[in-house]
């Protein structure tokens, strides 16, 4: 009778370095993948061509890909996270780049101090072309933007140019941001004293990105924008009636002259709406502050009567009022009527988009977590915004990838962390064999991510035109 041999004890007996290509970020590949099938990669080389002063040295593209790449998988934080990165041949294997062409810290902060002063600016049009080009992809029949400031916290940098305090109590930047369905569609990189309303930011900022979509996109599509109460002016409110013919839902604030309108109101004047178990009673009426020279809009008022199926008391309830000129604008509404948003002429569609606004507000969240940290690496104010509108671009394509390439894997409503441990953050092994370079999973892997579903993706991402 022959007898079995005993199974080999699974006790791990000693260690040993490998030769071989490992990586724990396989998912980088498909990401960079995806972006150089879109063109991104050519864009970039393209739009940034002035700032290379001569043949020699690196390309703009190769050090994009590098950046964009370690801000997408989360551990480029510091200039020095680039030179360990350069040090490690697997990560050049994923890029698809020769580890010469791999930049370290030195040369990335070469790269940066191109963007001294002002020249940072040179990127916004940058991620201006990416808004556009998700517009043409996606083909959104009302665009919706939304309009706030993010404070990043870098109080304990004490020689940072333009590192001010903030209402927020802590010394760093105040960012202006437009965003749309959970992208920055433009940012301007400001100091910390700026309040929401600076100077013409706002103006300048909204004339731009809406001459875009009219001229790029369809010039006829309805555009609203929300807004909080730190951009409440009249002067805003006109440029946007008048001048650009767009809609807007602005937060306001409860002045007396409004409580004594709505005290007047008889309860007959007042409507309710109900989403799942919170209620709002709202009423409409005309009003105008001080400041706008009698010139009354359209304002609605909500009280908060229910919440969680529980009834709020009269002194306990959350009131908010927000002013529109939906519903009052005959161009803008006849257009909303023709493509089938005629609800948000009538105060339960305009309440419902003013309470979305707290899903819009997310995205300071979301490029927060992109970030890992909130402090900038650069004393030079140029710089440091450079790094950030590259941060924003890289949250801005990681986004793109999730709904381009592993729109069945990621949920519509996830953060960054979330997708780096679905889509990179796996093993993966390159090995050359018969003239070709081949990326290896494991069968676990390959099964659960359908991996040849997702190079079928990233190859075929729709191109950004150049």
């Amino acid at each position: 009778m022959k007898v079995a041999s005993p199974a080999p004890s699974p006790k791990i007996s000693r260690v040993e370095s490998t030769s071989d290509t490992l990586s724990s970020r396989g998912g980088l590949f498909f990401f960079g993948k995806y972006l150089e099938s879109a063109g991104f990669f050519r864009l970039v080389g393209n739009h940034l061509a002035d700032l290379r002063k001569s043949g020699k040295g690196r390309k703009a593209e190769k050090l994009v890909k590098q950046m964009v790449c370690a801000f997408a998988d989360g551990r480029g934080h510091s200039m020095t996270d680039f030179s360990s990165l350069r040090a490690d041949p697997s990560q050049a294997a994923i890029l698809e780049m020769n580890l010469e062409e791999m930049a370290g810290g030195d040369m990335m902060k070469r790269f940066f101090r191109k963007f001294l002063g002002r020249k940072w600016e040179v990127l916004r049009p940058l991620l201006s072309r990416l808004f556009l080009w998700r517009l043409s992809v996606e083909g959104p029949k009302v665009v919706v933007l939304d309009l706030d400031t993010m404070v990043l916290d870098n109080d304990d940098a004490l020689k940072r140019e333009g590192c001010e305090p903030t209402y927020k109590k802590v010394k760093g930047f105040q960012n202006l941001h437009l965003s749309w369905q959970g992208r920055l569609v433009d940012v301007v990189f400001r100091s910390g004293e700026k309040h929401s309303n600076h100077g013409e930011d706002v103006l300048r900022i909204l004339r731009k990105t809406v001459a875009s979509i009219r001229e790029s996109y369809d010039a006829q599509v309805p555009i609203v924008v929300t807004m909080d109460s730190g951009f409440l002016d009249g002067d805003i409110f006109t440029a946007l009636e008048e001048e650009l013919g767009i809609g807007y839902i602005c937060s306001g604030k409860l002045y007396g002259s409004i409580r004594e309108k709505v005290e007047a109101l008889p309860d007959a004047d007042f409507g309710y709406l109900r989403k799942g178990a919170t209620c709002w009673a709202y009423a409409e009426f005309e009003s105008g502050l001080d400041a706008w020279k009698g010139k009354e809009r359209r304002t609605l008022y909500t009280s908060l009567v229910e919440e969680d199926g529980q009834i709020s008391l009269p002194f306990a309830r959350p009131d908010a009022v927000y002013y529109t000129n939906l519903g009052r604008c005959e161009v803008l509404d006849k257009e909303l009527w023709n493509r089938g948003f005629h609800r948000l002429r009538f105060a339960e569609g305009i309440l419902e988009l003013a309470h979305g606004r707290g899903e819009s507000e997310l995205i300071h969240r979301s490029v927060k977590e992109f970030m890992g940290r909130e402090h900038l690496p650069f004393q030079r104010f140029g710089m440091n915004a450079a790094y950030y509108l590259f941060q924003v671009i890289s949250h801005f394509l990681l986004e793109c990838f999730r709904r381009d390439v592993a729109g069945e894997i990621i949920p519509l409503r996830s953060y960054p962390d979330t997708i780096r441990r679905k889509v990179i953050d796996f093993a993966a092994k390159v090995v050359r064999t018969g003239g070709r370079v081949v990326l290896k999973v494991t069968r676990s892997i390959w099964e659960s991510l359908e991996v040849e579903r997702l190079w079928a993706r990233c190859q075929a991402a729709p191109v950004l035109t150049t």
